[in-house]
């Protein structure tokens, strides 16, 4: 048997999981963070006026497949957690909880977000869309509970 390093250890951990007490603090930040950021997703669509980078791509392979776009959002967070192995990222509960349900809050968002014709509305609403991305994105990494699987990804590579 060989003796592993510290570097080994580190890892050889995949998930990583504060206390029960800390988890019970952290969890309704995320969660409202959670439900936040994917209403802020189907705002910005309901908007109209432009979307971040990673829902044009969802929008493009939902129109392309005809799956929801909430069911593509889900999809893409899984396959990118693949990549996440070769840059040895850890997941936590937050990661997990990202990758699960912030599709489907988006899609219920769009089920009760009317599509709005007027462009002041829609201005209104792109502006508010960006005030809540501000919040949910802080409510969710603020909670220090894991990344999500986008976020993950890239700063992965701007720390490589």
């Amino acid at each position: 048997m060989t003796a592993t390093t510290p570097e080994d250890a580190r890892y050889a951990r995949v998930l990583s999981f504060p206390s029960a007490a800390e988890l019970r603090r952290r969890l309704p930040p995320l969660v409202l963070g959670l439900f936040v950021l994917g209403f802020a997703i189907a705002v910005s669509v309901r908007a109209r006026l432009g979307v971040s980078p990673w829902d044009v791509l969802h929008q493009g392979i939902a129109h392309t497949t005809g799956v929801s776009f909430g069911v593509v959002v889900v999809l893409v967070g899984l396959v990118v957690l693949l990549t996440w192995i070769p840059l040895r990222r850890r997941l936590g509960p937050g990661t997990v909880l990202n990758t699960l349900s912030v599709g489907f809050i988006a899609n219920a968002g769009l089920f009760l977000i009317p599509a709005q014709q007027g462009l002041a509305v829609r201005i209104t609403m792109l502006l508010a869309s960006i005030v809540m991305f501000g919040i949910g994105g802080g409510l969710y990494i603020g909670s220090g509970l894991g990344p999500g699987p986008r976020d993950g990804l890239m700063t992965a590579i701007a720390a490589a």
